[in-house]
């Protein structure tokens, strides 16, 4: 440990970790495979056909990441009723959080609880599918896209926040905890839109649980 990091631990008050969820936490995209869990194979690869030109145009940066996303998440869920979503997202952790885990992150954030550090999970995916995960692995914090529901607590298909991609992890990082001089930040990620928040961090790790 070097002379900076000494100091460090001895100035902060505490460690935040902030994981990303999607790749990070999980061995694949989730949105995805909610998508195949709650509409069947046939349905969900129609949804994504329908979108491909979008969806590629958004990997090549010609499109927002979160337009794309949003048409999707709307075509598959708008119309649902919060209830029903929150049982099927709670149904899919059930189902799948064995199966896509990867266990050295859990294994990870595990020790973080048990050191009695701070564990928030940052991710574009929704807040009622991660929920349930995070739950499951005692994690408190999440800070996620959130969907917009009607006055009837139904799905319109549009998110109430902005996609929590990219810089907007970090705006939202600093909205949570803003005495950035009071803690120590170590953040886990794996694709281009963790990027901000890596390299916000004291230590940013990439692609570290793979």
């Amino acid at each position: 440990m070097g002379c900076f990091d000494i100091l460090l631990n001895i100035l902060v008050d505490m460690t935040i970790a902030a994981y990303d969820f999607d790749g990070t936490i999980t061995k694949n995209d989730t949105f995805v495979g909610l998508a195949f869990y709650s509409k069947g194979c046939l349905y969900a690869v129609m949804a994504f056909l329908l979108y491909s030109p979008l969806i590629a145009a958004s990997i090549l940066k010609l499109y927002s990441n979160s337009k794309v996303k949003q048409k999707v998440f709307a075509f598959l869920f708008r119309g649902m009723s919060r209830k029903d979503f929150d049982n099927l997202c709670e149904r899919y952790c059930e189902s799948k959080f064995n199966g896509i885990t990867r266990q050295t992150a859990y294994d990870d954030i595990k020790q973080r609880i048990s050191n009695g550090e701070k564990v928030v999970i940052v991710s574009a995916s929704l807040s009622n599918w991660v929920l349930p995960f995070a739950r499951k692995m005692g994690v408190e914090d999440v800070l996620c896209t959130e969907a917009e529901f009607d006055g009837n607590d139904v799905l319109t298909g549009n998110f109430a926040t902005d996609n929590c991609y990219g810089m907007e992890k970090v705006r939202r990082l600093k909205q949570k905890y803003p005495d950035r001089q009071k803690f120590k930040l170590v953040a886990y990620g794996d694709s281009s839109g963790d990027r901000e928040m890596l390299d916000f961090a004291d230590e940013g790790f990439n692609r570290h649980f793979q």
